[in-house]
C-alpha cells in the first residue's frame, strides 16, 4: 500500500523498530529490521536503528522510538521552575549526547548494556530530535545553543 503511494516519487520512508514491536523483540539499542523484507514492497524504504542519526540533505536527525522525554519529567526535580522540564530533558539529551541518559532504565524498556556506545549521539549533536512521547499531543521545537552550534529537538 505505501509502495503504490509512493510509486513515482522521489519520497523516502523511515522505518524505525520499537522496543513495543510484537515481531522486533529486542532490547535497547535495536538493530534495523532486514531489508529483505522491505525491498519486495517499495525502494524508498529507509531502515534505521532504534536510536538513530540519519543524515538527509546534510541535516542530522537523530531519532529514538522510546519515550524518554516522559521519564525524565516524572523523576526531575528541578531547582528552578521557571524552565518547563520538557526543556530540561531535552537539553540533558543534548548536552550528555546520550538518547537515553537515564540509569537505571524504567522496567518496561530493557536495554542491553553491553550495547550502550549505541545509546551515544556518536556521531555529534543532531540538529533535529525526534521522540514519541505519551504526554499531552504537541510539538516542541526548542533551539540550544552550544559552543560550537544551534540544535534543535522535536518531539510529538
Amino acid at each position: 500500500m505505501i509502495g503504490n503511494e509512493l510509486s513515482g516519487l522521489s519520497t523516502k520512508v523511515v522505518f524505525i523498530p520499537s522496543h513495543k514491536d510484537i515481531h522486533h523483540l529486542n532490547p535497547l539499542p535495536q538493530h534495523a529490521f532486514s531489508q529483505k523484507t522491505f525491498n519486495n514492497m517499495f525502494t524508498q524504504a529507509v531502515l534505521a536503528s532504534n536510536p538513530d542519526v540519519i543524515l538527509q540533505n546534510e541535516i542530522k536527525v537523530g531519532v529514538i522510538n522510546a519515550d524518554i522525554i516522559k521519564e525524565m519529567c516524572h523523576n526531575m526535580y528541578p531547582k528552578n521552575m521557571d524552565i518547563p522540564k520538557i526543556d530540561l530533558s531535552l537539553k540533558s539529551m543534548i548536552e550528555q549526547r546520550s538518547f537515553y541518559p537515564i540509569y537505571p532504565p524504567n522496567q518496561e524498556l530493557p536495554i542491553d548494556y553491553s550495547h550502550i556506545d549505541s545509546l551515544l549521539m556518536n556521531e555529534g549533536t543532531p540538529d533535529i530530535l525526534i521522540t514519541p512521547s505519551d504526554l499531552t499531543q504537541f510539538v516542541k521545537v526548542t533551539l540550544f545553543d552550544n559552543l560550537f552550534r544551534t540544535s534543535m529537538a522535536v518531539f510529538a
